[in-house]
C-alpha cells in the first residue's frame, strides 16, 4: 500500500534498493491524489536452500517521476513451510528370535523440521515392537527407522508384509509396506547412516558373526559388529551370508562434504520453573554458533520435549557468512504444556541434515486452578488433621502426603501418612495415635504435599500448621484399678462363703424374731403379757453363735418348736419424783419396760404435781 502526502497528483516509481533476495515489482503505479492510496504486488524469490521461517529484509525505493518525495520502505518477509517427506527401505525386515532394526529410512526434502509419529501395522499376535515412535528430521536429513521387532516364539518363519506408519502433522500419514524375513543374523543399531565424508561408521549385530557374513565392499567385520569408512555419496552395502548366499543383507548410507561448525546451546533450568503454571514467555536460553573460513552456515534452532511438543520459537534460523559469529537467543512465545514430568531438549540442525549441537534439561510442568490444604490440625491422645480441597478432581490418582514433625525436638523421623485427597464425597480427615514420647506443650508442625507434577498449588500458605500436644490428665481411680477392687470383693465373699462366715440358710429352718403384741393392761400388775412369736426366712445370714441379745431387760429365749414365750414382768419400786415419773413414761412410750399404772393416769398425776 502506497499512501499520498502530496498536494499534488503523482503516479509513484519503485526500484530495488540494494542486495538481498530475489524480487521482482511493477516500474510504476497509477496516479495517486493527495490524500488517497494505491496498492503495488512484489514478488519474492528466496534462496534455494533457505529454510521454513528464515527472514529476510526487502528494500524498495519510492519516488515520483522525477525522484522527488525518495523514500525507501523496508519490508520483512518469512519464509513458509514447505514440507516433503519420504520413505523408503532397502531388502528386507531380518527378524530371529534376538529382535531386529529394518533398512528403512525417512529423509525430509522439504525446509521444515519434522516432528513425526511411527508405528506398524499387520504384526500378528505376540510379537513385540520396541524402540521411539516420534522422530525429528531436519530438512535435507536421512534418518532410519529406530525400531526393534522380535517375533513370537510360534512364528513358523513363513514370510509376511508389515505397513510402516509415518504420520506428519501437515501431509498426514505416509504408509509404506515391507517385508518380514527370517534372518540368521539381524542388525542391533540401524543400518541407515547419513555422515561426512570419511566418517568411520560401525553397526552391530544381534549375533556372533564368527564368520558367517561377507562383503564384496571395504568392510571389517569384528566379533559382533562390522566398521566402514563412510564416502562422498550414496550408497547400498551388500552383506552376504556364507552358509546360504541367498540371505542377503543391505546398509544404506549417505555421504557429503560438510564445513566445520562450532555451536554451544545452554538451556536455563529456571526459566522452567513455573512451566505450566503459565505460559512459558522469554528467554530460555542461547546458542553461540562459530562459521568456519571455509563455508557459509545456514541452520534451524529446534526446542522440542519428549512429550511430542515443538515449542514456538520467536527466531530460530541461523544464517552466518563464512568466519562469522553470533549468539542466538532461545526466546519461546506461549507455551503452556500440559502437566507431567518432560525432558526439553534443544538442536541446533545445519541444511545437510546434521546435528551440530544438543543439549536437554529435565523438569516438570505443574498444573494450575487447584488448591489443597490444611484446615486445623489438633494434638492430645490423637494427632488429627483436617484436609480442605479446592477443584481436587486433577488429583485423582495423585499421592499425597502428610507429615507431623516436632518443632521442639529432633525426632529421628517424622510421622507420615499417604492419603488420596480426591477420594470420597468429603475431604479426608488423618488421624494418627499420640506417640508415648510426646511431652506436655510440645509444638507440632503438620505439612501436606503432593507428587510431581501437583507439588505446588494455588495457595502455599495452607500447606503447613502448628498444634501445641497437650497430654490428657489421669484419673484418680483407673479403669484397671475399678477391676482389680471388684476382683478381691468377689474374691473375699467366696472366701467367707466357704469359711462358714457366709451361709446359706438351710430350706425349712426358720429363724424366730420374737414380737410383742401388747393386750390391754388391767390394774393387776401381775396379769401376764403374752408375746407372738412369727417366723421369717432368711436366704442368706450371718450367724454369731453363742451372743444373746437383751431387749427391754427380758431374755428371749429360742425353742423348738415352742411358739409362744410367757414373760412374767415385776415392776420394780416406783419412782414418785418427778424426773423419775418422767423416764417411766418415756420408757413405757418407747415400748422398753411397761408400767402397772396407766398411761393416762400418770400423765395426769404428773401434771398435777407440776
Amino acid at each position: 500500500k502506497v499512501d499520498q502526502l502530496g498536494n499534488h497528483p503523482e503516479a509513484p516509481w519503485f526500484t530495488k534498493a540494494g542486495q538481498g533476495w530475489a524480487i521482482s515489482l511493477p516500474e510504476n503505479g497509477d496516479v495517486v491524489n493527495p490524500g488517497e492510496s494505491t496498492t503495488m504486488t512484489v514478488f519474492v524469490t528466496p534462496p534455494e536452500d533457505a529454510y521454513a521461517g528464515e527472514v529476510g529484509v526487502l528494500r524498495i525505493r519510492i519516488s515520483d517521476a522525477s525522484g522527488a518525495g525518495q523514500i525507501v520502505q523496508e519490508i520483512p518477509v518469512r519464509v513458509g513451510q514447505e514440507a516433503n517427506v519420504t520413505v523408503d527401505h532397502r531388502g528386507t525386515w531380518k527378524v530371529n528370535a534376538d529382535g531386529g532394526l529394518p533398512t528403512a529410512w525417512i529423509e525430509n526434502h522439504g525446509n521444515d523440521v519434522a516432528v513425526m509419529q511411527v508405528s506398524v501395522d499387520g504384526l500378528p499376535q505376540g510379537w513385540v515392537l520396541n524402540g521411539t515412535g516420534q522422530v525429528v528430521v531436519a530438512p535435507g536429513q536421512l534418518l532410519g527407522i529406530p525400531l526393534m521387532l522380535t517375533p513370537d516364539e510360534a512364528w513358523n518363519q513363513q514370510r509376511f508384509l508389515v505397513t510402516i506408519n509415518v504420520h506428519h502433522p501437515t501431509l498426514g500419514t505416509i504408509d509404506h509396506d515391507l517385508e518380514i524375513e527370517h534372518g540368521a543374523h539381524t542388525f542391533h543399531s540401524t543400518p541407515v547412516h547419513l555422515a561426512r565424508q570419511g566418517t568411520e561408521i560401525e553397526i552391530e549385530f544381534g549375533q556372533i558373526l564368527d564368520g558367517g557374513l561377507t562383503s564384496s565392499d571395504s568392510v571389517a567385520f569384528g566379533e559382533q559388529s562390522m566398521t566402514f569408512i563412510m564416502g562422498s555419496n550414496q550408497n547400498e552395502l551388500l552383506l552376504e551370508s556364507t552358509i546360504d548366499s541367498t540371505d542377503r543383507m543391505s546398509i544404506y548410507t549417505s555421504g557429503y562434504t560438510l564445513p566445520s561448525v562450532d555451536v554451544d546451546c545452554d538451556l536455563e533450568a529456571l526459566a522452567f520453573a513455573s512451566l505450566g503454571r503459565v505460559e512459558l514467555t522469554g528467554d530460555v536460553g542461547e546458542c553461540e554458533v562459530i562459521a568456519s573460513s571455509e563455508e557459509s552456515v545456514r541452520a534451524t534452532i529446534l526446542l522440542i520435549s519428549n512429550t511430542g511438543d515443538t515449542v514456538p520459537l520467536l527466531s530460530d534460523s541461523v544464517v552466518l557468512g563464512p568466519d562469522e559469529n553470533a549468539t542466538y537467543e532461545l526466546n519461546v512465545t506461549s507455551w503452556k504444556p500440559d502437566a507431567g514430568q518432560m525432558t526439553v531438549t534443544v538442536k541446533v540442525i545445519d541444511s545437510y541434515g546434521r546435528i551440530l549441537e544438543e543439549d536437554s534439561i529435565s523438569t516438570v510442568s505443574r498444573a494450575s486452578g487447584w488448591n489443597v490444604g490444611i484446615f486445623s490440625f489438633t494434638a492430645d491422645d490423637e494427632l488429627k488433621v483436617s484436609i480442605q480441597r479446592t477443584s481436587y478432581q486433577v488429583l485423582e490418582g495423585v499421592n499425597c502426603h502428610v507429615e507431623i514433625d516436632s518443632m521442639t525436638n529432633n525426632w529421628p523421623s517424622p510421622l507420615v501418612r499417604v492419603i488420596d485427597v480426591a477420594e470420597g464425597d468429603f475431604p479426608p480427615v488423618v488421624v494418627i495415635p499420640a506417640p508415648a514420647e510426646l511431652s506436655d506443650n510440645e509444638q507440632l508442625k503438620a505439612t501436606l504435599r503432593c507428587d510431581a507434577p501437583y507439588d505446588i498449588d494455588d495457595d502455599s500458605s495452607d500447606d503447613t500448621a502448628t498444634a501445641l500436644y497437650t497430654k490428657s490428665s489421669q484419673p484418680i481411680v483407673e479403669g484397671s484399678e475399678i477391676v482389680v477392687t471388684l476382683l478381691v470383693a468377689a474374691l473375699l465373699l467366696i472366701v467367707a462363703y466357704f469359711g462358714g462366715i457366709l451361709t446359706s440358710a438351710p430350706a425349712g429352718k426358720k429363724k424366730s424374731v420374737p414380737q410383742v403384741k401388747e393386750t390391754p393392761k388391767s390394774e393387776d400388775a401381775s396379769e401376764p403379757v403374752t408375746q407372738d412369736v412369727e417366723e421369717e426366712e432368711d436366704e442368706f445370714s450371718f450367724e454369731i453363735p453363742e451372743e444373746s441379745t437383751q431387749d427391754s431387760g427380758a431374755t428371749v429365749e429360742e425353742q423348738l418348736p415352742v411358739d409362744t414365750v410367757e414373760v412374767i414382768e415385776v415392776p420394780d419400786e416406783e419412782d414418785v419424783t418427778p424426773s423419775g415419773r418422767l423416764a417411766s413414761l418415756r420408757d413405757e412410750m418407747t415400748g422398753e419396760k411397761p408400767s402397772a399404772e396407766g398411761r393416762q393416769d400418770r400423765m395426769a398425776r404428773f401434771f398435777e404435781d407440776r
